[in-house]
């Protein structure tokens, strides 16, 4: 494995891999292995060791170049265990991600589900009052009670009716409901 990489290193950027290597993985342990196998400290900054391997400014400016350069060597690069590794891990990440992605949302839509279920509870419920003592007000409770969409204000509604005491009091807390309040 190691003569292939030197062996990409070397189309890569000829004969200067550790001012490649600079450029494209600072700080990594690789970096710093051949850093020590050239005889380059790490406290030298990394001007000084462009200068001590100067790399071309073509090289530094022209991306084209690059993209061509690793084209070439992509193969060897899918090939190795490390390219799997680093793969199989960046697809077990994102697998992840998704799930819990995917459970948030689920989570998002059982509550409105949920919530939605329970106003429809309620407006029932509050219907149900009304029919069971004045029958005859069904079609106005149905047509009031359906427009609340809100628990809270269902709940006080639900309140109101149980303390009415004649249909003409159910019908004026019927005919005070309003939507948007």
């Amino acid at each position: 494995m190691a003569k292939v990489w030197d062996t990409m290193m070397s189309a890569l950027v000829g004969s200067n891999p550790q001012a490649f290597l600079d450029l494209v993985l600072p700080g990594s342990s690789f970096v710093k292995h051949h850093r020590n196998k050239l005889g380059i400290s790490e406290r030298q900054p990394d001007a000084i060791i462009q200068a001590r391997h100067p790399i071309d400014k073509e090289f530094l400016i022209d991306r084209e170049w690059l993209e061509r350069r690793f084209s070439h060597m992509h193969e060897i690069l899918r090939e190795s265990p490390a390219y799997q590794w680093i793969l199989d891990e960046g697809i077990e990440e994102g697998i992840q991600r998704g799930i819990q992605q995917g459970v948030q949302r689920g989570r998002e839509e059982g509550r409105e589900e949920g919530m939605q279920q329970g106003v429809l509870a309620m407006q029932q419920a509050a219907i149900n009052m009304v029919i069971a003592r004045f029958a005859e007000l069904e079609s106005l409770a149905r047509a009031r009670i359906t427009i609340l969409g809100d628990l809270e204000r269902l709940q006080h509604l639900i309140i109101d009716l149980s303390i009415v005491h004649s249909p003409e009091e159910m019908k004026w807390v019927l005919l005070a409901i309003d939507a948007d309040a």
